[in-house]
């Protein structure tokens, strides 16, 4: 699903690099003459929610089921670079990120109880601030950066 700010849209598609399918963000300018007849990749991944100064997005795809794809990172994109919100494991990449929201200075990033199930965790918070997952630190290994 596109999302958008004042000066991007962002979107997912499978664009095809080395011989091979991938997922990845693309970024299109709505101010830019020189760039507005193309996308720009920003990274692999999928679920991207616009932000006032870029984009947020589930990254690093691990495990690969017909029903679930474990992305066990968050990313945000400033419009110049990538960087890692924070990072997950669990154990055989069973569980990670399923959703991305974004609106104003809040965020929403969503986890399936396990791959198998339609249980799923929310966690929301300000950028400003740390996000805690009560129950699941001792499981799941996260970490978060301003």
């Amino acid at each position: 699903m596109p999302t958008a700010n004042d000066d991007h849209v962002y979107f997912v598609s499978n664009i095809k690099i080395n011989g091979k399918w991938q997922e990845s963000v693309l970024s299109w300018s709505l101010k830019s003459a020189e760039t507005q007849d193309k996308a720009d990749i920003i990274g692999s991944g999928n679920f991207p929610a616009a932000t006032q100064k870029g984009v947020i997005y589930a990254g690093s795809a691990g495990q690969k089921t017909s029903k679930f794809k474990a992305y066990s990172k968050l990313m945000r994109n400033d419009g110049h670079t990538s960087s890692t919100v924070f990072s997950m494991s669990s154990e055989n990449a069973k569980w990670g990120i399923s959703g991305v929201w974004a609106h104003k200075d809040y965020r929403a990033v969503s986890f399936p109880m396990a791959p198998s199930t339609a249980a799923t965790t929310l966690a929301f918070g300000q950028m400003t601030s740390r996000i805690v997952l009560p129950g699941y630190m001792s499981n799941h290994q996260t970490s978060s950066r301003r």
